[in-house]
């Protein structure tokens, strides 16, 4: 097998990462204002009124990939980027910020492609032998395992419009986008013509 192109440690010693941060604070840190500062006392007025969803994949970092600026949205990242982890996280910054859109980042490449479900499910159960059949059921349901193709986020975008969780004026509106790793370039999915 191959070595990686990219020299990526097994682990970080806790003295390095707090000299990173020293050289990032004293190098590039501005000094921020209390969150209510900035966005004038009323949250629910002046946002950040927009939620991304994205997978935590560093090549699929949606601030680069689609240029947001800092506090113009919520981003929220997870093992592949599923809706189903965060529902309850977008439903609980709508009653403090009042969003107004969704917008869910898959990416091609993604690692969990290289999984299978049953390698997966497998995984977690040799590891937690306790579960009960309904539990290991429940984790084979949210398993972030998925295909290298566009068809999980359809998936996503439907179980936003099925939630009984969000508003449905957030849900019908939320956009899917597929981001191609090799090119950089991202095009839009709709979940009308589902799987």
């Amino acid at each position: 097998m191959a070595s990686p192109p990219v020299d990526i440690p097994a682990k970080l010693e806790i003295d390095e990462l707090l000299e990173r941060n020293r050289a990032y604070a004293a190098s590039t840190h501005k000094s921020l204002p209390p969150l209510m500062n900035i966005l004038g006392g009323d949250a629910k007025k002046n946002g950040p009124h927009i939620v991304v969803v994205s997978c935590l994949d560093s090549r699929a970092n949606p601030y680069e990939v689609l240029g947001f600026k800092p506090y113009e949205i919520i981003c929220i990242r997870n093992v592949s980027g599923r809706v189903t982890p965060a529902l309850i996280d977008i439903a609980t910054l709508d009653a403090f910020f009042h969003i107004n859109q969704i917008i869910v980042l898959h990416h091609t490449n993604c690692g969990v492609t290289h999984l299978t479900p049953e390698r997966g499910l497998n995984d977690l159960l040799s590891k937690c032998p306790d579960l009960t059949p309904k539990q290991a059921q429940y984790a084979k349901e949210l398993s972030p395992i998925r295909s290298d193709d566009d068809n999980w986020l359809k998936a996503d975008l439907k179980i936003l419009r099925e939630t009984p969780y969000l508003r449905k004026e957030i849900a019908e509106s939320a956009v899917g986008l597929y981001l191609d790793v090799k090119t950089g370039l991202v095009r839009e999915v709709n979940d009308r013509t589902l799987i």
